[in-house]
């Protein structure tokens, strides 16, 4: 399967879903923030750091699964850089030598 594929199969299989404590903490304060996911396995979504510290002990089993299964689906994009440096390979340095 290509790479497209494989990302909308494990989607369909795992959809993302949000921690219970996530939910009822938003339902409490009426607040609609944009949810943020588990850094490691992208799986599950999050109101806040706090939400986040909670669940962890709950979550960290599936978590190292939902992360392996993650990163052999996930697309990784190189950083490219636009452009390079107005001042060449060496302003950087000649900055930080006569800043400091």
């Amino acid at each position: 399967l290509k790479t497209n594929q494989r990302q909308a199969a494990h989607r369909a299989l795992n959809p993302p879903h949000q921690s219970a404590l996530s939910a009822k903490s938003q339902k409490k304060t009426r607040k609609k923030k944009p949810l943020k996911a588990c850094t490691a396995c992208k799986s599950v979504f999050y109101c806040s750091r706090e939400c986040t510290k909670a669940h962890y002990k709950a979550h960290k089993k599936e978590c190292a699964k939902l992360a392996q299964e993650y990163s052999k689906t996930a697309v990784f994009k190189p950083v490219v850089r636009s452009s390079a440096p107005k001042e060449g390979h060496k302003g950087g340095l000649q900055k930080w030598q006569f800043d400091t």
